[in-house]
C-alpha cells in the first residue's frame, strides 16, 4: 500500500508537470533572421554574381504547426540576362530592372512516427519592370519536407512556369521539380556540417536538368550569431545557364555568411 501511494504520488507529479509545460508553450511565436552573404546562392546557381548579399526574414508560427513567413534579398540574376551596353549610352541593353527577391511561403508541421514532416507553398517574387514579351520570373512551389535528426529530404514542384524559363520551341516549364537531400550534423560542440546534395528537372527542356552540391560547416557564436564557409558547385551547362556577361551561373562558389535569429 505504501509502495502504491508512494507511485501514485509520483505519476500525478509527471502528470501536472506535462500540463504546466505545455499550459506555458506559447500558442503564437514570432521569429526573426537577418543574413549577410559573400554570394547568394539557389540550387547552385548565383543570383548576385560575385555580388554580396543583405537578406533577412520574419516567421510566424503557431503551436498548432500552421506556420507563415516572408523572406527578401538583392538579387541580379535578371539584370544579368540584360545585353551588354550595345549602343554606348552607359546602360546595359535588355530592359529588365530587378534587384530584389522577396518570398512568401506558409504551410503546416508534424510528427510522422520518429519523423518531421511539413507540407506548404512557396512563392517567389521578383518585382521591377520588364520588357514586352518577357515571361514573367514569378514562380509558385508547392513542397514537401521529411526529415530524420540531422537528415532532411525535400522535394519541390512548380504550380506554373518555373522562374520565367521556356523550352528552346517555347513550351511552358509548368511542373519542373527539384530534389534536395541535405544533412547538417553536430561534429564538435558548436560546430555543423552543411552538406547537400539536390537535383532540378525542368519540364520540356532535359538539357537544362543539373545536380548541384554543397559541402559547409558552420559555427555557432554568441546571442544568436553563427558563421559559416560553403563550397558550391553544379554540372549546369553553360549554354543554358550563362548571363549576359558568357559566365555560367552555375559555375563552382565559395561563399562566407554571417547570420543571426531572433
Amino acid at each position: 500500500m505504501r509502495y502504491s501511494t508512494l507511485l501514485l504520488s509520483l505519476l500525478t507529479v509527471i502528470a501536472s508537470s506535462a500540463v504546466f509545460a505545455e499550459e506555458n508553450t506559447p500558442a503564437h511565436t514570432v521569429t526573426g533572421n537577418f543574413s549577410l552573404v559573400s554570394e547568394y546562392m539557389v540550387r547552385g546557381l548565383t543570383q548576385t554574381r560575385h555580388k554580396p548579399a543583405v537578406q533577412g526574414g520574419v516567421d510566424y508560427s503557431h503551436s498548432s504547426g500552421f506556420f507563415l513567413g516572408a523572406w527578401g534579398s538583392n538579387v541580379s540574376w535578371l539584370s544579368d540576362m540584360n545585353k551588354l551596353d550595345a549602343d554606348g549610352d552607359g546602360n546595359p541593353d535588355g530592359g529588365i530592372s530587378n534587384s530584389l527577391e522577396v518570398d512568401y511561403y506558409g504551410g503546416y508541421r508534424f510528427d510522422l512516427g520518429p519523423f518531421k514532416a511539413d507540407l506548404g507553398l512557396w512563392r517567389y517574387w521578383f518585382p521591377g519592370t520588364y520588357p514586352a514579351g518577357f515571361t514573367s520570373p514569378n514562380t509558385l512551389e508547392t513542397y514537401g519536407v521529411l526529415s530524420y535528426e540531422s537528415v532532411s529530404l525535400k522535394y519541390q514542384r512548380t504550380l506554373g512556369n518555373s522562374f520565367g524559363m521556356l523550352s528552346p520551341d517555347g513550351q511552358k516549364t509548368t511542373s519542373s521539380q527539384y530534389f534536395d537531400l541535405s544533412a547538417n550534423p553536430e561534429i564538435a560542440e558548436g560546430l555543423t556540417a552543411n552538406l547537400h546534395l539536390g537535383y532540378q528537372t525542368v519540364t520540356h527542356y532535359s538539357n537544362a536538368n543539373y545536380a548541384d552540391w554543397k559541402i559547409g560547416v558552420s559555427k555557432a557564436l554568441d546571442a544568436g550569431w553563427s558563421v559559416g564557409l560553403a563550397y558550391y558547385g553544379t554540372n549546369a551547362k553553360k549554354e543554358v545557364y550563362a548571363n549576359a556577361y558568357g559566365q555560367n551561373t552555375g559555375a563552382s562558389r565559395v561563399v562566407l555568411s554571417l547570420a543571426n535569429t531572433f
